[in-house]
């Protein structure tokens, strides 16, 4: 250890975790930036509001199942990280991992809400989630592998419970 007491060897968790609640943060307010007002030169009766809005649930519906998907993915990765006690390389390179696809997800959520219809845009927005998913599970794995990294190791229930929750049953304990 050095004089300050660090461990050169591991790094300072709470730097991974500012950097990973920011990147939610940004991308889940990202989200709303397709959801635009109505040109107002163009509304002229509460029947052209009405229109105009529902010309909007396209997009409206995207950003909804996408908030939802990031808050999911947002609360797994609280629950892992409250664990974790310092991050080694590898746990740093899987968090980035998983940031980037949170911060892709704006994109991908504005694609399928301007184009809805098309095949390719919903499989773009698909392929996100799993990425999420993998990239969710393979932190859990991680750190369940190396409980040198906790405060108190992961047990084989906590590991399990979080893979059940990444996965698609976020309520399971």
């Amino acid at each position: 250890m050095s004089q300050a007491g660090h461990d050169p060897n591991y790094l300072p968790v709470h730097r991974s975790e500012a950097l990973s609640d920011g990147i939610y943060a940004v991308a889940m307010t990202l989200l709303v930036i397709e959801l635009k007002l109505p040109d107002a030169s163009a509304i002229h009766t509460a029947g052209d509001l009405a229109a105009a809005l529902v010309g909007l649930l396209p997009k409206a519906i995207a950003w909804v199942i996408s908030f939802f998907v990031l808050g999911i993915f947002w609360t797994a990765h609280h629950r892992v990280f409250g664990h974790v006690r310092h991050c080694d390389a590898r746990l740093v390179q899987l968090n980035l991992f998983q940031l980037a696809t949170v911060s892709l997800m704006p994109f991908s959520s504005a694609l399928s809400g301007e184009e809805g219809g098309l095949l390719l845009s919903q499989i773009v927005l698909s392929s996100d989630m799993p990425l999420l998913a993998i990239s969710g599970l393979l932190i859990a794995r991680h750190i369940y592998r190396h409980p040198e990294l906790c405060l108190t190791p992961f047990s084989l229930a906590g590991h399990r419970g979080a893979s059940l929750r990444i996965v698609g049953a976020p309520d399971a304990p």
